[in-house]
């Protein structure tokens, strides 16, 4: 960006640079706020901290200014800021941002040597600090091998201070079960959040002042307006507007930024339109994300446990086979089933059932046999009566009903998680989408009614009408009503005069009020002596 167009405006440099300078800082309470807390806890060695926030609302400033005030305090400090390394490689990065010499590429001897330099900075009074920016793209054996550094501690304290920085896709990645010890470990949690429409202005008006501005005012109020509506409080969408705004002001000759200009240049950057980027920051997809993870790990889940369960079945199916060959040529092959058999449940009917396939090989044996002697055979076996169940098989069939309950349960829960997630997918995120593109209008409707100059035209008419009419009515109304009320009229005469016809009037007014109370009484009192029985 040509810097005459800054020129133009009064100002030595571009006042809305979207790379993380200290130089435009702006603390608000709440940043302040998070500083303090992460400095408190790197002082008192409180191990883990969390920083998160959302997309563009100022971790990464925190951050630089977190690495100022450590070298000021003359603290060794490491800083990551790609988190899609390897987790492999994650202990290199530090012993390289730490200065910890090490020859060997065994991880053993990597970690000895750091936690040798650990314990001479722990001697010298340096507390060493880890930083790991956009946290929220480590893999979770990255995270497990962070949680591993946080176990160089001595009896009292730890050696290592660690701060993860993500947005608030890190901490859905944290309830995962698998790092519920990394969860645990979480100390002091901080929080960075969208700014305000007061707070908007004294953002723009401190940036502009670090640029050299004069002190004249380059942005309308208007229009400040307008940029806290499309851009939601978040500090990097401000810049990028107010950035544009100038430019087009500049294009068309204009000192002073105009709503219209804040228009103009949010069309440009499309924050206007349904994909725009303050939009986006605040939709929540990610929870889309993390749902249907857990959702697909549940399905693995189920369908692990009920592919458990098949083998036990067919096992048992396979052991009531009848054991003889000579049957197999006889009766057909029976067809493969996951229903417990007689067998199972009866086991008294083994001893009948162990009789069928031996009527079978002696008719096999016998010459001329007759065509119904087999079937006679097992209508006459499977005539018997069995013995009745005994307590184990009672309790297989117990055992068999609570698989099958089982099953049934968990092919509901499938059943039913799918509704929820068609449901999320077809209806509610849709609504949520619309409902949030109107009530982003509405916003901006209103910022442009509160800007209009007829407005306020018509609220200072409005007011000036009120005024006179109400001066107007106290003039006209009478001093014997106008006193009680406390309603005071404007009167020529002096200030003595005026005292002095109040106290009249206010005697007065004593007197007659007095007279009114004690007439009814001395009446109710003569009608009683003149006749007594009356009262």
């Amino acid at each position: 960006m040509p810097p005459t167009i800054f020129n133009f405006f009064g100002l030595r440099e571009n006042p809305f640079k979207i790379n993380p300078d200290p130089r435009f800082l702006f603390m608000t309470d709440q940043a302040r706020a998070t500083s303090d807390e992460l400095a408190y806890a790197i002082r008192t060695r409180k191990g883990l901290i969390l920083l998160t926030g959302e997309v563009g609302t100022g971790k990464t400033m925190l951050i630089r200014r977190l690495l100022d005030w450590l070298a000021e305090q003359k603290m060794p400090t490491a800083l990551i800021f790609n988190s899609h390394i390897k987790p492999e490689h994650l202990l290199d990065f530090i012993l390289n941002d730490f200065g910890v010499p090490c020859a060997s590429n065994l991880k053993s001897e990597k970690l000895i040597a750091l936690n040798r330099w650990l314990l001479e900075r722990y001697r010298a009074g340096q507390i060493p600090v880890l930083i790991v920016d956009e946290a929220q793209g480590l893999e979770p054996a990255a995270l497990e091998e962070i949680r591993l550094l946080l176990n160089f501690e001595t009896p009292r304290e730890k050696l290592l201070q660690i701060v993860l920085a993500g947005q608030p896709e890190l901490e859905i990645k944290l309830k995962r079960h698998d790092l519920r010890q990394l969860r645990q470990r979480i100390t002091i949690r901080c929080k960075t959040i969208p700014l305000t429409l007061e707070q908007t202005h004294g953002y723009i008006r401190e940036r502009l002042r670090v640029a050299g501005a004069n002190g004249s005012p380059i942005f309308e109020p208007e229009a400040v307006g307008c940029v806290h509506a499309y851009s939601r409080g978040i500090p990097r969408v401000i810049n990028v507007l107010c950035e544009h705004s100038l430019v087009n002001a500049c294009a068309d000759g204009s000192t002073t930024i105009s709503p219209s200009a804040v228009e103009q240049a949010a069309h440009d950057c499309q924050l206007d339109r349904v994909d725009s980027i303050a939009r986006i920051l605040n939709t929540g997809s990610y929870s889309q994300t993390s749902l249907s993870d857990i959702g697909s790990i549940l399905a693995s889940v189920s369908a692990g446990s009920d592919s458990a369960t098949e083998p036990a079945h067919r096992d048992r199916s396979a052991a009531a086979a009848p054991p003889s060959s000579a049957s197999q040529h006889v009766q057909p092959a029976p067809e493969p089933v996951r229903s417990p058999t007689v067998a199972e449940v009866l086991p008294g009917a083994n001893a009948a059932q162990s009789e069928v396939p031996n009527a079978v090989a002696r008719y096999v044996q016998e010459p001329a046999p007759q065509p119904q002697a087999v079937p006679v055979q097992i209508q006459r076996v499977a005539a018997q009566r069995p013995p009745a169940p005994t307590r184990s098989s009672l309790l297989d069939i117990l055992r068999l009903w609570g698989t099958s309950f089982v099953g049934d349960a968990r092919a509901t829960s499938r059943q039913f998680r799918r509704a929820i997630r068609s449901f999320e997918t077809k209806r509610w995120n849709p609504f949520i989408r619309n409902l949030q593109r109107e009530l982003h209008q509405l916003r901006i409707s209103t910022a442009r009614l509160a800007s209009d100059p007829r407005w306020k035209q018509l609220q200072t008419r409005a007011a000036t009408t009120s005024q006179a009419s109400w001066q107007r009515f106290k003039s006209a109304m009478p001093p014997w009503l106008a006193e009680p009320l406390g309603i005071h009229q404007l009167k020529t005469h002096n200030r003595a005069q005026s005292g002095a016809s109040s106290r009249t009037n206010r005697r007065r007014t004593i007197m007659d009020l007095r007279r009114w109370l004690h007439q009814p009484l001395n009446s109710q009192r003569k009608r009683a002596h003149t006749n007594p029985r009356r009262s």
